[in-house]
């Protein structure tokens, strides 16, 4: 669950797949990773999902948002960077930033 509150009450909240790992928001938004591997982009005025990013296939750490340049980024378990569009969400690109990890499936 990623909730938001303020001076200590709960105002909004929103249900997630998974352990949640990392949340930033962003302007008019809230972007929430974790064990399920996915991006989920929300409104912070009312929780309401926008978009799922999906790429990456272990548990996101690390989150980052670009809000001049429209990109979020996200680092998982295994090594793995997607960077994806925030307009439509097409994945920009996608590296391996560890090289003594495996990617999956190798």
């Amino acid at each position: 669950t990623v909730a938001l509150k303020a001076e200590g009450k709960k105002e909004r909240e929103a249900s997630v797949q998974g352990d949640i790992f990392k949340v930033l928001i962003s302007g008019a938004n809230v972007f929430a990773a974790g064990s399920s591997g996915k991006v989920i982009q929300y409104t912070a005025s009312d929780l309401k999902p926008v978009r799922t990013f999906e790429g990456n296939d272990d548990w996101i750490y690390a989150l980052a948002v670009d809000p001049v340049h429209q990109r979020v980024a996200a680092g998982s378990y295994d090594g793995m960077v997607t960077v994806w569009n925030l307009k439509d969400g097409s994945v920009v690109t996608r590296f391996l930033a560890s090289p003594g990890c495996a990617m999956p499936g190798q």
